[in-house]
């Protein structure tokens, strides 16, 4: 009887044999490392981004909150300025000249707003228009010579004109950049808004208690507490 021979293997070769497969298992083993090291990175980017949104929202919102309280302190300022003036006895020519010398002084301010902001911080020019408004107030108060009560309207370059511009600027690096027009609406909502509302109906109530006089005495506490709270945030966040 013959032998046959032996039917031919069907066994596949091993994935050695084949320089394409060792080289997807090469692939194979990389992949999870690799993919592991962009997920962490990822993961970093998104928490990095996360602190400064938040950090960002904070600054923002305790912003607004004092410069509300900056817009209340005017309250008395364009509510009872005039009427303060009156009831010193000054005419209405004097009353004009002293809006007039008020918004020449804020003009100027604007028209060399980029210089100032050159050579100073937002975050200085901020505190020091607090201060400058808590000041402007006090004169007000004690103010009953001419040349006071003019040197106190010149200040409103700084109480008005820095101080608005600075907002504008603060608010705008706060904010992203699909969110800046939101930001800035929101600034003079709360602000020019809210702010100038609220000064005037506190010192409408104000005005039968104290006086005139009262009003800016009570303004400057204001500022000067916006300004407080301002200049500690800053420090403390640096």
């Amino acid at each position: 009887m013959s032998l046959s021979a032996p039917p031919a293997s069907r066994d596949v070769p091993a994935h050695s044999d084949f320089p394409e497969a060792r080289g997807r298992m090469r692939i194979g083993k990389a992949c999870p490392m690799g993919t592991a090291e962009n997920s962490s990175a990822i993961h970093r980017r998104r928490s990095r981004t996360g602190d400064q949104g938040r950090k960002r929202k904070r600054h923002t919102i305790f912003f607004l909150f004092c410069a509300f309280l900056m817009l209340v302190s005017h309250g008395a300022y364009y509510g009872f300025f005039s009427i303060h003036l009156e009831g010193l006895g000054y005419g209405s020519t004097f009353i004009g000249v002293t809006w007039a010398l008020a918004s020449a002084s804020e003009i100027l301010t604007m028209i060399n707003s980029d210089r100032i902001f050159r050579r100073f911080s937002i975050e200085n020019v901020l505190i020091f228009s607090f201060m400058a408004a808590a000041l402007r107030w006090t004169v007000l108060f004690f103010a009953t010579s001419p040349a006071l009560i003019l040197i106190s309207q010149i200040s409103h370059a700084f109480t008005y004109g820095t101080f608005h511009i600075a907002s504008i600027l603060y608010i705008d690096s706060l904010t992203a950049d699909e969110a800046k027009t939101t930001g800035q609406a929101l600034n003079n909502a709360v602000t020019y808004g809210l702010g100038m509302m609220v000064g005037f109906f506190l010192n409408g109530y104000l005005y039968e208690l104290t006086g005139s006089s009262g009003l800016f005495l009570v303004s400057a506490f204001v500022a000067f507490a916006g300004g407080l709270l301002l200049s500690i945030f800053y420090w403390k966040n640096k």
